[in-house]
Formats: structure tokens, sequence, C-alpha cells
């Protein structure tokens, strides 16, 4: 976990346990822990939002599903969009003993991706 989101730490792993979340700008407190199976599913509040990681069993591995369910589209959910998008990549990378140079510098690729792309939703 350290070496995936640094900015993530468990405090109680159990439903209605507790995470904490301390990114660089300070913008969220704790998040609760709302679904967790072993080695299955875990499910938190995200601010408003809700963010559920499923594993599922394949032959040589597993599958990983990242759901965000997102309440409101605002100014910080490109930021959230390109943030996740790089912690799949790392999740990929780590598993194949490998890093990511700068996830600063993938993330701001992103950010201005997913930015651009929701502009467009937005003017639909």
């Amino acid at each position: 976990m350290a070496e995936w989101f640094t900015e993530l730490q468990i405090e109680e792993l159990r439903e209605g346990g507790m995470i904490k979340f301390q990114p660089h700008d300070d913008t969220f407190g704790p998040l609760e822990i709302i679904e967790l199976k072993a080695q299955s599913v875990l499910e938190y509040t995200w601010g408003e939002d809700r963010v559920r990681f499923e594993l599922y069993p394949e032959e040589g591995g597993c599958r990983l599903i990242l759901i965000q369910k997102i309440h409101k589209i605002s100014s910080h959910t490109p930021k959230d969009l390109a943030g996740w998008h790089v912690c799949l990549e790392v999740i990929g990378l780590l598993l194949d003993g490998k890093r990511l140079d700068s996830r600063e510098d993938e993330w701001e690729k992103w950010y201005q991706k997913y930015s651009e792309l929701l502009e467009q939703f937005r003017k639909q």
C-alpha cells in the first residue's frame, strides 16, 4: 500500500473503519470503509463520492476493477480521474517490479486530458 498510494493510510480495516487520506493540498480528510470482503471488495467514501475496488480470480492472477461513483461532476473531478489513472498504472508497474519515474508528470498529462474530455462533455 505504501509503495502504491503513499497518501492513504488504513486506520481500521473493517466495515465502518477509517482510511486517512493526506493529499499534498490537504483537501480530504478521513474516508469511511463502507464494504470490505477479504481479498475481494474494498469500498469507501471519497468526499461525496464512493470508490470501490473489486478483485476477481483469473487464471494466473486476478482482475482488478475500480469504480468511482461520482455524485456530481465538479472542478475537482478531472483531478480525481487523473489520480486514479496514475494509480492504476502504478499498480501494473509495481506488479512488474518497475516504478514510475514521475507520478506528478504522469498525473499532469492525464489531468489535462481528462479536463479536456469533461469540458467537451459539459458543452454537449
